[in-house]
């Protein structure tokens, strides 16, 4: 004899929402009760609404939330041989 499928409940992140499934292959927009939830949630992260903290020390890294041209933010390009010497007097 099968077991009976269990149902579980869960809790959608974006609204709150409770709801029923037997697991996420059961339902297609877990851990989301909707699809229109999920869509959101996923507009969120494309907008670069969310934000993941990072490491600040590490130098070059990109400040996350910010949108930058990086190449308005350059100077300009020195020749090799000039760029080597920069800063060093001898």
């Amino acid at each position: 004899m099968a077991s009976p499928l269990k149902i579980f409940r869960f809790k959608c992140p974006r609204c709150g929402k409770v709801f029923e499934c037997s697991g996420p292959a059961s339902h297609k927009a877990f851990p989301f009760c909707s699809k229109q939830c999920q869509m959101v949630d996923l507009g969120n992260w494309l907008g670069e609404r969310y934000l993941i903290p990072g490491d600040k020390d590490v130098p070059g890294a990109p400040v996350l939330g910010e949108r930058e041209d990086r190449r308005l933010q350059t100077g300009p390009r020195l020749p090799p041989s000039e760029a080597e010497g920069e800063g060093v007097e001898s």
